[in-house]
Formats: structure tokens, sequence, C-alpha cells
């Protein structure tokens, strides 16, 4: 039986002037916490929980938590907090007594992480790192720009196998201006989607009652892009040697509504905070039913009408209900009778719209195909005909000129015995003379 163990670590006071103070790591790892801990979710039988601790306690913690996994064991460490750059383009994690001019000494480095991680004999280990991505570089450095892209997660690729790593971004945020630091964080919400993906289940994509970490990123993923308009935001997942797939949690609640299939603008609707948006979600969903695609959104869509039916909103709830009794209705009697009916002349319907198509083009097909078999045969029956009319052009001068040929042959063969008859009739008018 695998072991699950995880270890949060968040940093949100610094004594660096220069790294801002952040207000979201230490609510962030405590809600993460429970999550895990809660055995009809995460079900994580090892959870430790390290805030604001300097960074050789930090360091002296993964060391610890590293030390003796199975091969099957399930580890996911957590950071959340400031990752900052060296000029040399080196990722560090900040701790609260990290000095920016001393980062090797006070921060803890990809590449100690990446050490510890080849060691272990765990084959499946995920590293979240929810960082503001500061990235900051000293003036003159390379890359000193606002906005610089890193790539945090190789990094961490090591020599090991079965490691994945996400990140909530992988921009910088910051950029060092003397003892300044430029630009406005952008405000992380990849924590936020990655417990609300656990939490209510929406994250379990493939509806099997189990969150995998592809999972889960593809969730946060879609949910930061339609939030975050102008991409300022943009997670990362790496995977390297990964086998099999690994399961973060279990869907506690499988009626939750998977709007990941459902089209992104009727996602928008079923998000919005007017009910009038909501109301015209509930229109946009029928029509899904009833259109050529409604095998595709059958599912999603009850699930969607099934949450709207208990919308804030009376007018959204009522329109909810009305739809979903109409198609997705299992009572008895004349409600049930109708639905069955509703569906059924939706399906006949289709039916019997495709298969009128699909006639018109097979007669369309099978005329063009007998008119171009027609004339191919017509003009092999031309080739034929000629060919004949040659061959036969050719046997009979052949013919011909045998008999001519035969015929002197005869004449040529007869000659002896002409001239002997001749000569016969010649000696015999001469004994007539003499007779006579």
């Amino acid at each position: 039986m695998e072991n699950r163990s995880a270890l949060l670590i968040s940093s949100n006071e610094y004594q660096d002037v220069m790294l801002s103070r952040l207000a979201s790591p230490q609510n962030d790892v405590v809600s993460l916490s429970k999550v895990l801990r809660d055995p009809t979710i995460g079900d994580f039988g090892e959870v430790k929980v390290l805030i604001n601790k300097p960074s050789y306690v930090v360091r002296e913690e993964i060391a610890n938590f590293f030390i003796d996994k199975k091969r099957d064991d399930l580890i996911l460490l957590y950071f959340s907090g400031h990752g900052v750059l060296d000029i040399n383009g080196k990722l560090y994690l900040a701790a609260p007594d990290t000095k920016c001019n001393l980062l090797r000494a006070s921060a803890i480095s990809a590449n100690y992480l990446s050490e510890v991680i080849d060691d272990s004999r765990s084959r499946r280990i995920v590293l979240i790192l929810d960082c503001c991505h500061s990235g900051a570089f000293s003036r003159g450095g390379k890359g000193s720009a606002v906005g610089t892209r890193v790539r945090a997660g190789l990094a961490f690729e090591g020599m090991g196998y079965g490691r994945v790593v996400l990140t909530a971004s992988d921009a910088t945020q910051y950029a060092w201006e003397g003892k300044q630091v430029e630009g406005s964080p952008v405000m992380s919400i990849f924590t936020k989607f990655f417990i609300e993906g656990l939490c209510t289940g929406a994250a379990d994509l493939r509806r099997t009652g189990k969150i995998t970490v592809d999972d889960l990123y593809d969730y946060i993923y879609d949910q930061i892009m339609q939030l975050d308009s102008e991409k300022r935001q943009t997670p990362g997942k790496w995977s390297f040697k990964q086998e099999g797939d690994i399961v973060i949690g279990k869907n506690s609640n499988p009626s939750i509504v998977n709007s990941i299939y459902l089209p992104k603008e009727i996602q928008e609707l079923l998000n919005h905070p007017v009910p009038t948006a909501r109301l015209a979600a509930v229109h946009e969903i029928e029509k899904l039913i009833t259109g050529h695609s409604y095998a595709k959104y059958t599912q999603s869509s009850k699930l969607a009408l099934e949450k709207l039916k208990n919308d804030d909103s009376r007018a959204v709830s009522e329109a909810a209900s009305k739809t979903f009794d109409r198609f997705f209705s299992s009572k008895k009697g004349s409600g049930g009778g109708e639905t069955k009916r509703s569906l059924l002349n939706t399906v006949i319907r289709f039916d019997i719209k495709n298969i009128l198509i699909y006639l018109f083009v097979f007669i369309v097909l099978t005329v063009v195909v007998s008119y171009l078999y027609f004339k191919k045969t017509e003009s092999v029956n031309k080739i034929v005909i000629q060919e004949i009319k040659e061959e036969r052009g050719e046997v009979f001068n052949d013919l011909r000129q045998q008999i001519d040929e035969t015929g002197k042959i005869i004449i040529k063969d007869q000659q002896p015995a002409l001239l002997k008859i001749k000569g016969e009739e010649e000696r015999g008018t001469r004994w007539n003379d003499l007779r006579q």
C-alpha cells in the first residue's frame, strides 16, 4: 500500500526590504493541508506545514522529508512565496531570512531541491511552486526587464524518474531597479483553483472518480485562462519520466458540474454574477440538448441544469427546473412520458434528417459513379473494336497473301504433268494424220 506524504512550505514575511510582503501564502498552505488530510479527498497520511521558517530549517526539513521513502510512495512538495533569480538565471526559493545579495547562503536553491529529489527512491514525486516569480535581476544583469520568462520547471529535471513539476506562472512579476522593485505583482490564483478542483470534484475531468495531477493542471489552466484575458499568469507543467497516472485526490462530489465539457461561452454565462446572463445559459443549454451534437453535451448539460435549479435567482431556478424536467426528469406519469417523448422526438427528428442527407449523398454519388463507369466502358469498347478491326484486317491480308502464294505453288508443282498431257495430245494428232 502506498504512503501519501506532503510537505507544505510558505513564506510571506521577509527581512530583506527588496522582497515585498505577500498576503496569501499562509492561508494557502493552511487550506491546502485540510484538503490533503481529508480522507474523502486527498487522504494523505502525513502532511507537514512550515510557515515563515528560516532557510536553514527549511533545507533540513526538505532533506528529512525525502528520507526513507519507498518506490511507490507519493510525495508532494508545495512552496508558496517569492521565487528569485540570481544574475546567472538560477532559481532560488525565498525564506524570511533570505538576503537578495546572498541568495546561495540564505535561500533554497533549485539545485539543492533537485539533488535531494534525485536521492529519493520514490518515482511518484509532485513538486508544486506557487511562486510570485519575482525573478528579479540585478541592474545590468541579463533579462533585467519586467516580465522576463522563467522556465522554472526545467530547473528541477534532475536524473530521477516519476517527477512532475507544476508552476503557478512562467513569467517574472518584478524586476530590480536599484533598491526598488518595479512592476505590480499579479495576485496568484493557482492554489485557489488547486483547492477548488479537489474540494468540489470539478477537476475530475474524465469522470473517473479520481483526480490526477494532469487533471488538476488542465482544470487550473482552463480556469486561469478564463479569468486572466491578458495572460499575465500562465501555469506551467513539466513531466520527467512519469510512470502512469499520479492520483492526487478523490472526487467527493460526483454531481459537480464539469463545465469544461460545455462551450466556453456557456461556461462564462454559468459563472456570470448577473442573473440574466445565467438565465441565458439555460436557453443555450436547451439549444445544445436539442442540437445536432446533443449526445456530446448531454451529461454536462444535465449537471449544469441541476446546479442552476438551486440558483439564487427565482427566474433562473424556475427556467432550469423546467428545462431539466423536460429533458432529464425520471418522474413517473405524464411528466416522465413527456420527457421520453421529447427526447424520442428529438432523436427521431435528427435521425430522419440524417437519413435524408445520407440518402441524397448516396444518390448523387451513385449517379456520378455510374456515369463515370459507362463513359469508361464506352471508351474501352471503342478501343477493343478498333483493335479487333485492325487484327481482322491483318489476318485477311495475311490470308490473301497466303492464297496467292499457294496458288503459284500449285501451278508450279503441276507443270510436268501438264507438259506430258500436251505431248500425248500432239503424238495422237500425228498418228491420226499418218493413218489417214
